[in-house]
């Protein structure tokens, strides 16, 4: 039960999120994939944390992830222990941390609408994704529209003019290397080592990303990667070892590498403009 009403509606606004990205001009290119990284702490951590007394039962008006409404019911399912909060992941204490035996929570109307109020925000989103969506129309020729454009008039008549397809044999050692991680870089230049991954993480300092040739697509899959196992390694003594505290080492690097990834994406769009 928890999983379901934490994990679904979730699911649901991401989905929603998705789509409305995918069918607005500007916003399903990789520009689109730049503006959702700073759009997603919005939606799914600011106004969350904002809202966290309004709503259903104490709870979160708009909670897509859930975070907010799962911090609450612990906390009411521990009477006995104040906190100001509650964080999970990697913590660092001075003293070791008490141990709490918890039962886990019960789950209660005021959780279950919170909940279901993310099915709402979902649906207005999908709502708003439809004006337009015309994929399966194409009589609607929207200027705004991709599915709306009208194809390149056809000389073949009658299956005229057209040949066979011939089949071509690969061998599967050939389509191994293909589709191997490669470096950005030719030349053994290795980008992501160097400004993105500084040695950090002994699994990423190889300074691999997926083959293509983009500069964009690797820089934004090494931002993820850096985002997903967390920033440089923190510890009571500053990071990495350096003398800068951790939290103005970790904004620095943080800083860095949005701006290397904005400037990437505006060069491959403006690549893709010209070669277009």
């Amino acid at each position: 039960m928890p999983l379901l009403t934490l994990a679904v509606p979730s699911l649901a606004m991401t989905a929603a999120c998705a789509v409305l990205f995918d069918v607005i001009p500007g916003l399903r290119s990789r520009g689109g994939l730049v503006i959702w990284f700073f759009v997603w702490p919005t939606i799914f951590l600011t106004i969350p944390i904002g809202l966290s007394h309004t709503g259903v039962g104490g709870f979160s008006a708009f909670d897509p992830p859930g975070g907010e409404s799962f911090v609450k019911m612990i906390e009411r399912s521990l009477p006995g222990v104040s906190s100001q909060s509650i964080s999970l992941g990697l913590e660092v204490f001075d003293t070791p941390a008490r141990r709490l035996l918890w039962d886990g929570f019960l789950i209660t109307p005021g959780f279950v609408g919170a909940r279901l109020l993310t099915f709402v925000w979902a649906s207005l989103l999908l709502v708003g994704s439809q004006p337009p969506f015309d994929r399966f129309d194409p009589a609607r020729q929207r200027p705004f529209s991709r599915f709306g454009r009208k194809a390149a008039p056809s000389t073949a008549k009658n299956g005229a003019g057209f040949e066979p397809a011939q089949a071509t044999t690969v061998s599967w050692s050939q389509v191994q290397h293909d589709a191997a991680i490669t470096p950005v870089l030719d030349g053994g230049e290795r980008l992501w080592r160097k400004l993105i991954l500084p040695g950090h993480h002994p699994d990423a300092s190889a300074g691999y990303v997926t083959r293509g040739g983009e500069l964009f697509t690797g820089l934004y899959t090494a931002l993820w990667y850096v985002m997903m196992q967390g920033l440089p390694g923190t510890d009571s003594a500053g990071v990495g070892g350096t003398s800068l505290p951790a939290v103005s080492l970790s904004f620095i690097y943080l800083l860095a590498c949005l701006t290397l990834t904005v400037v990437a994406a505006l060069v491959e769009r403006r690549r893709c403009r010209r070669s277009c």
